[in-house]
């Protein structure tokens, strides 16, 4: 015989030994009430306590909330607008012959490039674009200070640099100045010493740009 309880009613079974049809029928009252221990904690369906499953599902919905709620502190806009920087012929006064202070400018021009490319609307000047712009009356070796910045006007650059190239003992020196034409203000500098153009170029690529990034600074903090 079976001896399943069943439950779904009425269902019929076939005793196959006795060769009987037997109807079984359950009776909800006869079957005792489930019962539970409250001592042990509820399992949760990830195999958690419900009292630790509930802290963590709390946990994750404030989480949630806080994440909705904070916006997204926006960056500071960098100028669209095209920004020229000019980079002057370099000055030494017969320290250095014509070709050795050109290489010093290109230098420069090279350094101004790798620091501003791609982070503003930047246009370097070549040498030919300053030269068109420039009066004819106007050497660019005798310029200094507010000279510098009153070139840099007249070719319509928004930043301007120039080096000049002196000697200290039997050492070359360099001193570079960049100008914001705007106001007038020396925004960046820096100063070198070597024993010769070689250690010269490599004192210039070590603290160029760091001197042009003062541009992206400039327009950030507008």
């Amino acid at each position: 015989m079976l001896a399943l309880d069943i439950m779904f009613w009425p269902f019929v079974l076939v005793d196959a030994i006795g060769g009987y049809y037997t109807y079984y029928s359950y009776e909800p009252t006869y079957c005792p009430a489930p019962t539970f221990d409250d001592t042990k904690p509820t399992v949760d369906p990830w195999g958690e306590p419900a009292d630790v499953a509930s802290n963590v599902k709390s946990e994750k919905s404030a989480n949630k909330k806080i994440e909705q709620t904070v916006t997204p502190q926006p960056k500071k806009k960098i100028s669209s607008r095209p920004i020229f920087v000019a980079v002057l012929e370099s000055a030494s006064g017969g320290v250095l012959k014509y070709n050795e202070a050109q290489f010093i400018t290109n230098v420069l021009r090279e350094e101004a490039v790798r620091a501003l490319y791609s982070k503003l609307n930047v246009t370097i000047m070549t040498r030919e674009n300053i030269i068109e712009m420039l009066p004819p009356d106007k050497s660019l070796e005798e310029c200094e200070g507010s000279c510098i910045v009153e070139t840099g006007k007249n070719i319509s650059a928004d930043y301007v640099s120039q080096a000049r190239i002196g000697t200290f003992g039997k050492n070359l020196t360099i001193s570079v100045e960049l100008y914001r034409t705007s106001n007038n203000k020396l925004i960046a500098s820096f100063n070198s010493k070597a024993r010769d153009i070689d250690a010269l170029e490599e004192d210039i690529r070590a603290k160029a740009a760091d001197m042009f990034y003062e541009v992206i600074r400039e327009e950030t903090e507008k």
